[in-house]
């Protein structure tokens, strides 16, 4: 990502309420995460930009690489709209 789009994310992730988890030595990126009911989204970016969803309940999880942050607001965006109009809870 071009530096415009990390200050985009950085930004992204400060108004959603995104909290700084760690540096990943390994992938070169600092990693953030935001849970909402279960599910658990974990944005990292530097020399790599990665998200993950991490399903608390049945411990799934999918994770993808990331090159312009309007698919990780999107990602962000189906969880928000789920929590609000359907139980995230998995039966």
């Amino acid at each position: 990502m071009n530096p415009l789009q990390v200050a985009a994310l950085k930004q992204f992730l400060v108004n959603n309420h995104f909290v700084y988890s760690e540096y990943n030595e390994d992938a070169g990126a600092v990693v953030y995460t935001f849970t909402i009911d279960v599910w658990t989204m974990t944005v990292a970016y530097g020399d790599e930009c990665y998200y993950c969803l991490y399903n608390n309940f049945t411990e799934e999880s999918f994770c993808e690489d990331f090159d312009n942050v309007s698919l990780v607001m999107r990602v962000y965006d189906m969880l928000s709209f789920l929590k609000e109009n359907f139980r995230l809870i998995p039966r």
